[in-house]
């Protein structure tokens, strides 16, 4: 039997309700998936702006290392090159710093001779030039001006270590330089200064053309050198006076001889 209008259209209510319920339920997991997509969106969108902060960030922590260990070699290779440099220059510094106090030390001696006390072993410890010679021999003339206590005895020994045969030589300083000579200097010099001495000696034994004052000069010095205690470098003096062919018996003064008749003799009388 066919149904009837009443089931008919309970029929279709049902139908209806169940459209609804089902386009409720499609309407309710759209919107849940357009909710789920914005939000993954807007993830992606934070994710890869991130990405490309931290990406901008490491480009410029990157340069910024670069920068930094470039400017750090940079001062690493100038304190290097400055260090080498001053290696280098060491010396050459020492030898100007020295060479300026010795020239104020000798300039003060020519304002102050009697400073000579407290500024002789300054002067013993360098290294003094030939162009040192004249103030050195200034300040010595003035020092003989001095009255009261005794100056000079310093100055020679200055003039015997470092300039011998310059003293001996110059015609203004060599009679006060010879005069002034004993053994108490000849005591204070070192080895290095007797070799000095005794070449110096034979040279001036060389060129020397006053024979009289020759005889004086390398007698008194041979005289300081018997009491001392380098009387052995007396031997070197006449070895190196046979090697040059000088004649021995024209060293000496007569008068310090006495009844000897020959260098030798008086050679072995005083030792």
């Amino acid at each position: 039997m066919p149904p009837s209008n009443a089931q008919y259209e309970f029929l279709n209510e049902r139908v209806d309700q169940s459209i609804e319920i089902s386009a409720a339920h499609f309407n309710a997991a759209s919107s849940l998936d357009n909710k789920i997509a914005n939000q993954i969106s807007t993830v992606s969108l934070i994710f890869t702006v991130v990405s490309i902060a931290l990406a901008v960030f490491g480009l410029l922590l990157g340069y910024y290392i670069n920068s930094t260990l470039k400017k750090i070699t940079k001062i690493r290779n100038d304190v290097r090159k400055t260090s080498e440099y001053i290696d280098s220059k060491n010396n050459e510094l020492f030898e100007k710093l020295q060479r300026s106090l010795v020239k104020a030390t000798i300039d003060r001696l020519n304002k102050v001779p009697e400073d000579i006390g407290n500024l002789v072993s300054n002067l013993f410890a360098a290294d003094l030039l030939e162009e040192d010679f004249a103030s050195l021999k200034s300040a010595t003339l003035k020092a003989k001006q001095l009255i009261g206590r005794d100056y000079l005895e310093s100055y020679i020994s200055l003039l015997l270590q470092h300039f011998p045969l310059l003293s001996l030589r110059d015609k203004e300083l060599r009679t006060i330089f010879i005069e002034n000579i004993d053994n108490s200097q000849i005591n204070a010099m070192h080895p290095i200064d007797m070799d000095n001495l005794s070449k110096q000696m034979l040279k001036f034994i060389h060129i020397e053309s006053d024979t009289t004052f020759r005889s004086s000069a390398v007698t008194k010095i041979l005289v300081a050198l018997k009491t001392s205690r380098h009387s052995e470098k007396i031997r070197d003096i006449q070895a190196l006076a046979i090697s040059k062919g000088i004649d021995l018996d024209t060293l000496i003064d007569k008068k310090e001889m006495k009844e000897l008749d020959s260098f030798t003799k008086w050679l072995n009388n005083t030792l």
